[in-house]
């Protein structure tokens, strides 16, 4: 087989992929897990029924690859690997370094939070999708404690906090359903939730911020 022919394979099922992933995010978004079917996702991605369970095996496991997709965006790259983590890392004032965590943050949430709100949603009544849930958290908790490690090396944290409560804080103040309430019930913009964020976080958590 030629490489031509290889590539064009191999460029063709990426395509596939990416139309089932566009797909399933928007009847994710629109109906809900449970509302959703693999019919109606492949009818929408122009694809068999059989092609995702192809792909991606399972419905649980495409919700999973959606998400995983929204917060990789066009780094294609989790939030460590990305450029904002390496400025965040560089940057020597803890604040500053903090509020470049939450701009980076925000965006990922910007795109994944309302998939991940339905997996939250549907978590509630389903063991599987609740250790999945569970698996995604701690997945977060591993990037905020790892933030908070960093900005604490460059400033103090208040009296009394140690870094596990200060990344509880972090993580809870800033979650993607606090992100969400402000967006969508509050009716917040996205800018007005980033900045207000960028003035609370490092008042709660650094000394003298």
């Amino acid at each position: 087989m030629s490489n031509l022919v290889k590539r064009s394979r191999r460029e063709k099922s990426a395509a596939t992929r990416r139309a089932i992933l566009e797909a399933a995010h928007d009847e994710f978004v629109e109906n809900g897990f449970y509302g959703a079917t693999v019919a109606a996702i492949a009818k929408r991605a122009g694809v068999a029924t059989q092609t995702v369970y192809f792909v991606f095996h399972t419905k649980p496991d495409l919700i999973d690859a959606v998400i995983d997709d929204l917060v990789m965006g066009k780094d294609e790259a989790p939030p460590v690997q990305t450029p904002w983590w390496a400025h965040m890392r560089e940057e020597p004032d803890a604040a500053a370094s903090l509020r470049i965590f939450i701009r980076g943050s925000a965006d990922v949430y910007r795109r994944a939070s309302p998939v991940s709100e339905v997996l939250r949603a549907a978590a509630v009544a389903n063991e599987e999708l609740l250790a999945r849930r569970e698996r995604e958290e701690q997945g977060r908790h591993a990037v905020f404690s790892e933030a908070i490690k960093i900005v604490a090396s460059k400033g103090r944290l208040h009296d009394g906090l140690t870094r596990p409560a200060a990344t509880d804080v972090a993580m809870t103040m800033f979650s993607p359903t606090v992100y969400r309430l402000f967006r969508d019930e509050r009716g917040w913009s996205h800018k007005r939730v980033v900045d207000w964020m960028c003035e609370a976080l490092p008042r709660l958590l650094l000394s003298g911020a």
